[in-house]
C-alpha cells in the first residue's frame, strides 16, 4: 500500500470514529450543543475582534484567531453532515442548560473534524501531483512544493476588499456613531426568559441600525456579483434573494448584540444558552412575507434557496467545501438559524442552490455575466481620451479567428489594448474545482494569447483598424498593442503556465492597478505592473505545522 492510500485509510478511521462519537449521544442534544459550540467560538472571537479594533492587535492574536478559524470552519460541515444523518425527522427542541466545560468537549470534536479535513486537502492535492506524502514509524510529512499555492490563488483577490468597502466607509462612522443610544433602547428591550435564555423585543431604530451594519458587512464578503440583480430565478428577482439573506444577516446581527448586553446585564448568564436559535418554519415563512411583502410561496422559495438539508450533500459531496447557509433544517417545520452565516460569505451557498434549483433560470443568467464585467471595465474608460468596444469576431482570410470581448484605445499613448474575460467561480477550498478551473483556463485563455500574437504579427495597421472600425488616419497611428486576460476571481495557479504575451489577472486588480498608475502610457504601466506581479508573486512562505490525530503525528511543510 502507496504511503498516499495508507494516510487515506487513517483519516477515513479517524474520521469513522469522531462520527460515532457524534452518534453516541441523544441526536437532539447532540445538534444543538454541537451549534451552540460553533455559534459560541464565531460570536466570542468576532465580538472580542470588534471591540479591539481600536487598537493595534498582535501578530500573535491575529494569527491565533486566524488559525483557530481555519480548522473550525473545515469541522463545521463534517459535522453538519454527521448530525444531519442521526437527526431523523421528528426533531424537537430541547431547554438544555449547559456549562462551558460541556460545550468544549463539542468544541473539540468540530476542531477535530477540522484537522482531518485540512489534512485530507493535502491527501487530495497529493492525489493531483500538488504534495508529497511520505510515513514513517511516527507519522506522516506532507511537503507541499508549491508552497501556499491556494494563498497565492487568492492573492489576486486582495484588490477585492479594497474595492467594495472604501465607498462605505463614512457611512458606515455614521452608523456606528449611534450606537450608544441603540446600546441604552436594547438594554431596556432584552430580558432573561426561563432564567437562562433570552428574550428581547422590537423596536425600528434598533432593526434600521442593524440592517444598515448588514448591508455593509454583506459588501465586504459579497465576492464580485455573480447574477445580474434583475434577473430572476423561480420567479423571484435575484435582488429579493440578496435582500432576504440582509434580513437574515441583521437578524443575526442584532441578536449576537442582544445577547452580550443581557450578560451585561444579568451576569449568570452563559454565551452557549442564549446564542443559538431556533425557529418554526411556518411562523418565520409567515413573518419573512408581511416584512417582504411578498406571497408566501415566493418566501417558500427563498427558504429553500438559503437553508442547507440533508439533500444538499449528495449533490457536494466534497468534505472541506464551506457552505454558510442561513437556516439549517432538522425535522419537520424547525430551523436553525446559524450565527456562524453573519461571519461568512452567504452568497457562495445562495448560489449554488439557485443554479440545482432553477437550472433554466441560471443558464439565462450565466450568459450575462461577461457583459457584468464588460460594464464594469468600461467604466474605467469613460474620458474622450478613451474609446473601446465590445464582441469582435476576428477573422483571418475570411475564416472565424477568435473574439475581443472588450477593446481599448488611448488615443494619447497611442496604445491599444485587446482583452479575453473570463468567468470563474470561486473554486472555494475545493481541489476538484480549482483544477478544472486551471486546466480550463490556462488553455482556453493561452490559446487567446497565442491566437492574437499571430493575428497581430501577420495583418497591418489599416487591417487593425477596420476590425476595430477605427478610421485609417487613427489606426495608422497605433505604436503599441497589450493583451489582458482578466478573470471574475481566481486568476493564478502555482502549477499553471501563464503565457509572457498578456497580462493576466483579475478584474478588481486590473481595476486597482488602472486607478494607481500615474505616467503618460496608463495601459502600459498597467500591463507591466500586472506582468511583474505574475512573474514574482507576492507570498509568505509556508510555516510548517503539526497536526496530531490522537496517535497519529502528521508534519505539514512547504518549499
Amino acid at each position: 500500500m502507496s504511503d498516499l492510500k495508507k494516510l487515506q485509510a487513517d483519516l477515513d478511521t479517524k474520521r469513522s470514529i469522531l462520527s460515532s462519537k457524534t452518534l453516541s449521544f441523544d441526536p437532539q442534544v447532540a445538534v444543538l450543543s454541537s451549534f451552540r459550540a460553533i455559534d459560541t467560538f464565531y460570536a466570542s472571537n468576532g465580538h472580542f475582534y470588534n471591540s479591539q479594533r481600536r487598537n493595534d492587535q498582535s501578530v500573535e492574536f491575529k494569527q491565533y484567531v486566524k488559525e483557530s478559524t481555519w480548522y473550525f470552519q473545515r469541522g463545521i460541515l463534517a459535522t453538519v453532515r454527521s448530525l444531519l444523518k442521526s437527526a431523523g425527522k421528528g426533531f424537537t427542541v430541547p431547554e438544555l442548560v449547559q456549562t462551558h466545560q460541556q460545550i468544549s468537549f463539542w468544541y473539540q470534536l468540530i476542531q477535530g473534524f477540522g484537522l482531518i479535513e485540512s489534512v485530507q486537502r493535502c491527501a487530495d492535492l497529493a492525489a493531483k501531483g500538488l504534495a508529497e506524502v511520505t510515513s514513517s514509524k511516527e507519522g506522516y510529512h506532507i511537503h507541499l512544493p508549491n508552497s501556499q499555492w491556494e494563498n497565492l490563488d487568492g492573492s489576486s483577490l486582495s484588490s477585492l476588499i479594497k474595492a467594495i468597502s472604501v465607498d462605505r466607509t463614512i457611512e458606515h462612522q455614521e452608523n456606528e456613531a449611534r450606537w450608544p443610544f441603540i446600546e441604552k433602547k436594547m438594554m431596556r428591550l432584552v430580558r432573561p426568559w426561563r432564567t437562562h435564555f433570552i428574550a428581547y423585543g422590537a423596536d425600528p431604530e434598533v432593526d434600521d441600525f442593524f440592517h444598515t451594519r448588514a448591508a455593509i458587512v454583506l459588501d465586504r464578503l459579497f465576492q464580485f456579483g455573480t447574477v445580474e440583480p434583475s434577473m430572476s430565478f423561480g420567479g423571484i428577482p435575484y435582488k429579493d434573494y440578496t435582500r432576504f439573506i440582509e434580513y437574515n444577516v441583521a437578524a443575526s446581527l442584532k441578536h449576537i448584540s442582544f445577547c452580550y448586553l443581557l450578560m451585561k446585564k444579568h451576569p449568570h448568564v452563559e454565551l452557549q444558552n442564549v446564542i443559538t436559535i431556533w425557529q418554526n418554519k411556518a411562523e418565520q415563512i409567515e413573518h419573512y412575507s408581511e416584512i417582504l411583502g411578498l406571497e408566501t410561496d415566493k418566501i417558500g422559495k427563498l427558504f429553500a434557496t438559503t437553508t442547507l438539508t440533508d439533500d444538499f450533500f449528495s449533490a457536494n459531496t466534497e468534505n472541506y467545501v464551506l457552505p454558510s447557509p442561513q437556516r439549517i433544517e432538522f425535522g419537520f417545520g424547525h430551523y436553525l438559524r446559524p450565527i456562524y452565516s453573519a461571519y461568512e460569505n452567504p452568497f457562495g451557498f445562495l448560489d449554488v442552490m439557485l443554479k440545482a434549483k432553477f437550472p433554466r433560470d441560471w443558464g439565462r443568467a450565466e450568459q450575462t455575466r461577461e457583459g457584468i464585467m464588460q460594464e464594469m471595465l468600461s467604466g474605467l474608460f469613460c474620458s474622450e481620451r478613451y474609446y473601446s468596444g465590445q464582441n469582435v469576431k476576428l477573422k483571418q482570410q475570411d475564416r472565424y479567428l477568435t473574439d475581443i470581448d472588450l477593446w481599448i484605445y488611448d488615443r494619447q499613448a497611442a496604445t491599444l489594448a485587446l482583452m479575453q474575460l473570463k468567468w470563474q467561480d470561486p473554486h472555494q477550498f475545493s481541489v476538484r474545482k480549482r483544477t478544472s478551473q486551471k486546466l480550463n483556463f490556462e488553455k482556453r485563455a493561452g490559446e487567446w494569447v497565442r491566437k492574437i500574437g499571430v493575428w497581430v504579427d501577420q495583418v497591418d495597421t489599416s487591417e487593425i483598424g477596420r476590425s476595430f472600425g477605427m478610421k485609417s488616419a487613427t489606426a495608422q497611428g497605433i505604436r503599441r498593442i497589450r493583451k489582458f486576460v482578466i478573470s471574475s476571481h481566481n486568476c493564478r495557479f502555482l502549477d499553471a503556465s501563464y503565457d509572457s504575451g498578456a497580462a493576466w489577472s483579475n478584474i478588481f486588480e486590473f481595476m486597482e492597478v488602472f486607478k494607481a498608475v500615474r505616467g503618460e502610457d496608463p495601459l502600459t504601466e498597467t500591463y507591466r505592473e500586472i506582468s511583474n506581479r505574475n512573474v514574482v508573486p507576492r507570498r509568505a512562505e509556508l510555516q510548517s505545522a503539526e497536526v496530531s490525530l490522537d496517535d497519529i503525528q502528521i508534519v505539514i511543510s512547504g518549499s
